[in-house]
C-alpha cells in the first residue's frame, strides 16, 4: 500500500520497539474490507509524529 523512495531507509523494528503499533499508521487492516492507506507517510506526517514522541527529527535518521 504504500511505496517509498529509494532514499527512504525504513525499519518496523525500530519503529516497534519505540512503541508505535501498527495501528498508528496503516490502520485497523484486520477490520477493513479491502486495505486503503489510513496515514500519507509523507515526511510532514513522518516528522509531526517524532515531534510528538519526541524522536529525532535529523534528516539522517530516515534519509540516506
Amino acid at each position: 500500500v504504500h511505496v517509498m523512495p529509494d532514499y527512504v531507509r525504513f525499519n518496523h523494528k525500530r519503529h516497534a520497539k519505540g512503541g508505535v503499533s501498527c495501528q498508528e499508521c496503516h490502520g485497523q487492516i484486520p477490520e477493513m474490507p479491502v486495505v486503503e492507506r489510513v496515514s500519507s507517510m509523507k515526511m510532514g506526517w513522518c516528522i509531526d509524529c517524532h515531534r510528538q514522541r519526541g524522536a529525532s527529527i535529523d534528516c539522517a535518521t530516515c534519509h540516506y
